[in-house]
């Protein structure tokens, strides 16, 4: 069985750290409005594009295909949004996907407390190297699986050096933003509330206001039924931000049926 090399250890240093630095920032650090700015500006650098489209849709799904240049970036920078490795990121979702609302899947809300999904990523998760031998093949991956902590240390600390409240308020507090948003709002809400456009083996709802916070993570439903396709939208008054974005600027030919 495989399991991330100490990655559930990383993931705890990592967002404890991110806790604090962030709590500790707040108390010291005069309030102004472009700190919250920078943050937005993480969230949706480490957050949509690396975490939702390079780990989730790109790595996790396979869902398009791009250049290796882009691929390079969007995993780089899905690593800042402190989920670990995209080994055991993608893992342990494509679990999610495989045992969907069972009691094997470890993200589901109907089989878990709620918090037990929200910190999903606080315990590891083992499962057999076949289910991610597309990326265990791949020389980004292995690196970054290998380096990750370093990496992402290094890089915190070149921000921390031009300006700490540079490092804090675009990596720390996007990291505690995401850890707190992206669990709750689609593995937990988007599989309570909401409605179902198709009638999945799963309890996945498309969530309006979920959607509209997430650029378009919360046509849940819409994804589990059609996990590979890049473009979330089914019908009228659907959108999808992020698959817009793959469409005009990050996809190549393959399109896997997306509209």
């Amino acid at each position: 069985m495989f399991k991330r090399p100490n990655m559930d250890i990383q993931f705890k240093m990592l967002i404890v750290f991110h806790h604090i630095a962030l709590v500790l920032a707040l108390i010291f650090t005069d309030w102004s409005w472009s700190w919250f700015w920078l943050t937005f500006l993480g969230w949706m650098l480490f957050g949509k594009l690396g975490g939702e489209i390079g780990y989730h849709r790109l790595c996790a799904h396979r869902s398009f295909e791009t250049t290796r240049f882009k691929k390079t970036v969007l995993v780089l920078l899905g690593s800042f949004a402190c989920l670990g490795s995209s080994y055991g990121w993608c893992g342990t979702h494509r679990i999610h996907h495989r045992y969907s609302d069972t009691e094997k899947d470890p993200q589901s809300p109907l089989h878990n407390k709620w918090w037990d999904v929200w910190l999903v990523n606080w315990k590891p998760v083992k499962f057999s190297p076949k289910l991610v031998k597309d990326l265990l093949d791949d020389p980004l991956h292995a690196w970054l699986h290998k380096h990750y902590l370093e990496f992402v240390i290094a890089f915190y600390i070149v921000l921390a050096v031009i300006d700490i409240r540079l490092a804090i308020f675009l990596v720390s507090a996007s990291a505690v933003w995401i850890f707190h948003t992206s669990s709750i709002l689609v593995d937990i809400v988007s599989h309570k509330w909401g409605y179902r456009n198709f009638e999945t083996t799963d309890n996945s709802k498309n969530n309006t206001l979920v959607n509209i916070f997430m650029l378009g993570s919360g046509l849940h439903n819409n994804h589990h039924a059609h996990s590979d396709c890049y473009y979330y939208n089914h019908k009228p008054g659907e959108w999808d931000f992020l698959g817009l974005f793959i469409k005009y600027f990050l996809r190549t030919e393959k399109d896997n049926g997306a509209k």
